[in-house]
C-alpha cells in the first residue's frame, strides 16, 4: 500500500513537471484558446492591403479597428482584436498573462521573425483566458510583436467596462490610406471628395465625386480625411446596430463606443 502511494505521488510529480515544461499546466497567466484569421483579403483569402472584414465578413467593420469582449459569470473572458495592422507573411502565436482579476495582457507574437516584404496585412485575433472579475473595469493590454528577438513592439491598451456590461465592442477609425486601393471613393467608410464646408478631402478621388445615395461625406473624429458615413434617423439605421458601435448623431452614424488612444501605427 505504502509503495503504491509512493508510486502515485512520483507519477503525479512527474506529470506536473512535464506539464509545466510543455505549458499544459495553466496558471493565472496562461492562454486557454487562441484563433488567428491570417492576413485578410476582401474575399476572405489571404492577401496584403486588401479589404477589411471581421471574421463574420460583416461590411460594417470596414474601416474600423476594434476590440470586442465577452465575460461569462464564471470569469471566462473571450477577447477579439479586429482589423489590427501587422506584418505580412508572419506566423503569429497567442500568449496571455493574467496579472489579476482586473488586468490582462494578450500577445500576438511571431517567434520565427519571418515576414514578407509586401507591406502591411490586417488580422483578427481571438483570445480566451480565465479568472477575470466583473467587479471592476478590466485593464487590457494587447501587444503585437512581429519579431520578439528584436526591440520594438506595438502596444494597444484598452479599458473594458466589464463591470457595467458582460459583452461589448469598442472601435476606432483606421486611417483611410490603409485601404484606399481596395475600394472605390464614395462608398461606405471610404474616402470622398469633400466639399469645402467639410474640410480636407482625398486627392485620389475625382473632384466633386459624391458619396453614394444614403451616405454623406464628412470628417469624423479621429481621422484627418473625409469619408462616407451612413445617413440615419435612428441608431437602428447604422451598421452593426446589434453591437451598438454607432449612434445616429446629427443624422449621421458616428462611433459611439469609442476605443480611445492613438491610431494603431502611431
Amino acid at each position: 500500500m505504502f509503495k503504491h502511494a509512493q508510486t502515485l505521488i512520483r507519477s503525479a510529480l512527474l506529470f506536473a513537471a512535464v506539464a509545466s515544461a510543455i505549458g499544459c499546466g495553466r496558471g493565472a497567466g496562461d492562454l486557454v484558446a487562441f484563433d488567428n484569421s491570417g492576413c485578410k483579403g476582401n474575399d476572405g483569402s489571404s492577401a496584403a492591403w486588401q479589404g477589411l472584414f471581421a471574421l463574420d465578413s460583416s461590411e460594417g467593420f470596414y474601416g474600423l479597428s476594434c476590440v470586442a469582449w465577452t465575460l461569462s459569470s464564471d470569469g471566462d473572458l473571450k477577447v477579439d482584436m479586429i482589423n489590427i495592422p501587422a506584418a505580412c507573411g508572419a506566423s503569429y502565436e497567442g500568449a496571455a498573462t493574467v496579472a489579476g482579476p482586473s488586468a490582462v495582457e494578450l500577445r500576438a507574437d511571431n517567434p520565427s521573425c519571418d515576414i514578407a516584404g509586401c507591406g502591411v496585412c490586417f488580422y483578427d485575433w481571438s483570445f480566451e483566458v480565465e479568472g477575470i472579475s466583473a467587479a471592476a473595469p478590466l485593464a487590457l493590454t494587447f501587444v503585437e510583436d512581429s519579431c520578439p528577438d528584436e526591440p520594438g513592439e506595438d502596444e494597444y491598451p484598452a479599458q473594458l467596462p466589464v463591470d457595467m456590461r458582460p459583452e461589448g465592442t469598442l472601435c476606432r477609425w483606421l486611417p483611410p490610406m490603409a485601404y484606399e486601393d481596395w475600394g472605390p471613393c464614395g462608398t461606405l467608410h471610404h474616402m470622398c471628395a469633400a466639399p469645402a464646408s467639410v474640410g480636407e478631402g482625398e486627392e485620389g478621388c475625382d473632384e466633386g465625386e459624391a458619396c453614394e445615395d444614403g451616405l454623406a461625406c464628412e470628417l469624423p473624429d479621429g481621422i484627418d480625411t473625409a469619408i462616407c458615413l451612413q445617413a440615419c434617423t435612428t441608431d437602428a439605421d447604422c451598421p452593426l446596430a446589434e453591437l451598438s458601435i454607432f449612434a445616429c448623431v446629427d443624422q449621421l452614424c458616428q462611433i459611439s463606443s469609442v476605443w480611445p488612444g492613438p491610431e494603431p501605427w502611431e
